[in-house]
C-alpha cells in the first residue's frame, strides 16, 4: 500500500500503521500526521516534534489537526495539485 501511495496519510493507529509511517519514511513519501485522532498519530507527534524520524531527514512530517489542511498538504507535498482534475480544497 504504501509504494503506491503518493502520499501517506496516518490517523490514529497501533504498531501496523506505525510500520507504515516509517516505510513510507524510508521511500521519502509525503508524510502528514493528523493529529488529536490518539494512538500512534498523537504518540508521533509527540516523539518527533521536529517532523524528522531521524538524523537521515529523508522527508519531514507535516502535523495537523484539521482533516481537510491534511488532505491539502498530502496533495501539495505529492504535487498533485491540477493534475487529472485533483484540487486541493
Amino acid at each position: 500500500m504504501v509504494r503506491s501511495s503518493d502520499a501517506v496519510i496516518m490517523v490514529a493507529g497501533g504498531v501496523g500503521t506505525l510500520t507504515e509511517l516509517a516505510m513510507a519514511y524510508n521511500l521519502k513519501k509525503p508524510l502528514v500526521v493528523l493529529t488529536g485522532t490518539g494512538l500512534m498519530a498523537d504518540r508521533v507527534a509527540s516523539l518527533f516534534p521536529d517532523g524528522y524520524l531521524d538524523h537521515r531527514k529523508l522527508t519531514r512530517i507535516f502535523f495537523t489537526d484539521d482533516p481537510v489542511r491534511a488532505v491539502e498538504a498530502a496533495i501539495e507535498m505529492a504535487g498533485l495539485s491540477g493534475q487529472s482534475g485533483i484540487k486541493a480544497p
